[in-house]
């Protein structure tokens, strides 16, 4: 089973998503939007989206309800991470030291999160 699992996550794109309270659902759509595009240029067909949130775990899916629904030709897979900027730059940290190509994406109110993200060598997208 855990094989079947890895290979399901070989040759996907890892998006980073910042959701916290007080986010509409037009970020998330936003979100989707401009991780299609990169989907596209990579030939990639899968998505692991790795939410790190303030929100609790049966709230946050409703933001990424419409999008699941709408878009059934894409392998997409969410997991949940409560946020705290402790574990969001270990997961990172342990991301790049597994050479794994990231997109983060962050809700433009965040400046001090997306510099410290942005020290550490990674590209955010505000939206």
């Amino acid at each position: 089973m855990v094989s079947f699992l890895k290979v399901l996550e070989e040759n996907v794109l890892d998006v980073i998503v910042i959701l916290k309270k007080g986010v509409d659902q037009d970020f998330i759509d936003k979100v989707f939007v401009q991780t299609t595009t990169f989907l596209a240029s990579k030939g990639k067909r899968g998505i692991i989206f790795h939410v790190f949130t303030d929100l609790d775990r049966p709230l946050y899916i409703e933001y990424f309800r419409s999008v699941l629904q709408k878009n059934i030709s894409y392998t997409i897979t969410l997991r949940y991470y409560n946020l705290s900027n402790e574990k969001l730059k270990e997961f990172l940290d342990h991301m790049i030291s597994e050479k794994r190509e990231l997109i983060v994406f962050a809700p433009q109110r965040e400046t001090d999160l997306v510099k410290e993200i942005e020290s550490l060598g990674i590209k955010v997208y505000t939206v």
